[in-house]
């Protein structure tokens, strides 16, 4: 086998070298029968000479994917496991609006401060960030690994179910945390309801056998991909430059820059906060009269909206440093607040933020206030209904990183060329418009 991989190792070097020293390689090859010592040798040889004379495409693509490869390998180690246990319920029919937007005031108040941090107590979460993150750091970091979906009031009669999951690195408090979840929900819809116990579980818990994240085939299918196109556009682009020296060619030089403008603008674009943004769906009810209540949905949105109502949001919320002022904390809110659909059967509700456990945050707090404006302002009125709570953002929606490449390789594909006809237009100049200047094209 390993005299097999010997030659193979050989057909590595250039083919010039091989071309006149081949056979007598593969001779010594023969009679010495070397080892793995040997091979690394052979290999460390054959790379070397193709350094020296020059990355062929197909060199440089191998050599950059198993680089992507190595890089690749050593970082899924890194990345801690993540397992997601959940639970199903439902509400026992007759079902109604009412009712799912019932369960969903009941998971708010699961979701308090308080209830929190004892189940942050009770089940040892975060043993590691206990001692270096701040209590509302934690309760941001819980509150994003809680999900409670599918709230979303249903026709009258129907079953309305839902589910309840937490991430965990630990399997086993995966499912606990999703049992007390359960367990407090129920409670809670209870006790707002007169005792009465009209929630049933349709499965309990699981205990997660299988991590959902990382994903290690496509991280490594990544690293090996992504270092075979870093590759491909390296060898290309230093045989554009070769050729740029030995001779004025317009195509070498867009392409030179064109990846010059690549490395630059994708590290560039890494430097960019993130942006993360957290939306909340509410339903207007279905048996109120569609213009008057646009018109109390609207009015109460506008006095959530309020000066001295975001003030007290942002303080409340930490939304802006300490030392902010008052017109930055208002202008850091009205930035970052959207309400759109209002006038429609739902309308949403969402905060942009570079944080996404704030953005979560600063989201129900919103939806919270408009609920209770437009209770506060139409009493005899049926209340909003809460069709999705607030959405934990797992992916910045700025900057778009990829486009912000491409941006840079178009920039300098354009940059390249220009440089490439002024370096003509001064050629020309300098010996007075002859022939023989023009560029270099391809056939």
């Amino acid at each position: 086998m390993r005299l097999r991989l010997a030659r193979w190792l050989t057909k590595l070097y250039p083919s010039a070298w091989r071309e006149r020293y081949g056979e007598e390689f593969d001779a010594l090859v023969e009679d010495s029968r070397p080892g793995w010592r040997g091979l690394a040798d052979i290999a460390g040889g054959a790379l070397a000479m193709q350094l020296k004379n020059g990355l062929s495409l197909k060199w440089t693509v191998l050599v950059c994917s198993l680089a992507g490869l190595a890089l690749a390998l050593p970082a899924i180690l890194m990345i801690p496991k993540i397992f997601l246990s959940t639970a199903a319920l439902s509400i026992k029919s007759p079902a109604s609006p009412a009712m799912a937007d019932a369960v969903s005031h009941a998971a708010e108040r699961v979701l308090r401060r308080d209830n929190l941090i004892a189940l942050i107590d009770r089940r040892q979460l975060y043993a590691a960030e206990r001692g270096v993150m701040p209590v509302e750091d934690l309760l941001g970091k819980l509150h994003s690994d809680i999900s409670i979906g599918g709230l979303g009031p249903r026709s009258e009669g129907a079953q309305s179910v839902f589910r309840v999951g937490f991430n965990y690195p630990d399997p086993v408090k995966a499912r606990l945390v999703t049992q007390d979840l359960t367990t407090m929900l129920i409670d809670e819809y209870a006790r707002q309801n007169q005792g009465v116990a009209v929630l049933e579980i349709l499965d309990m818990a699981s205990l997660p056998g299988q991590h959902k994240s990382p994903n290690r085939p496509a991280i490594v299918l990544a690293g090996f991909l992504a270092g075979a196109l870093f590759g491909a556009l390296l060898s290309l682009t230093s045989r554009a430059v070769r050729q740029w020296r030995t001779g004025l060619d317009i195509r070498s030089t867009a392409l030179a820059c064109a990846f010059a403008g690549l490395l630059l603008a994708a590290p560039l674009s890494l430097l960019i906060p993130d942006r993360f943004l957290s939306l909340a769906a509410i339903k207007v009810p279905a048996n109120s009269p569609a213009t008057a209540t646009a018109a109390a949905v609207s009015k109460a949105v506008t006095t959530t909206l309020r000066r001295e109502n975001l003030v007290a949001l942002a303080e409340r919320t930490k939304t802006a440093p300490g030392t902010a002022t008052k017109e930055q904390l208002l202008h850091e809110l009205e930035k970052n607040i959207s309400v759109s659909g209002v006038g429609r059967v739902a309308f949403r509700v969402g905060f942009q933020s570079g944080d996404r456990r704030q953005a979560q945050l600063v989201t129900r707090e919103v939806m919270t206030m408009v609920i209770d404006e437009y209770l506060r302002q139409n009493p005899g009125m049926p209340g909003l209904e809460i069709l999705d709570l607030p959405s934990s953002p797992e992916s910045p929606v700025f900057p778009n990183r990829p486009v912000i490449a491409f941006m840079g390789l178009l920039a300098g594909a354009g940059l390249g060329l220009l440089v490439a006809l002024v370096k003509l237009f001064l050629r020309s100049s300098t010996t007075g418009g002859g022939s023989g200047l023009q560029p270099t094209l391809p056939a």
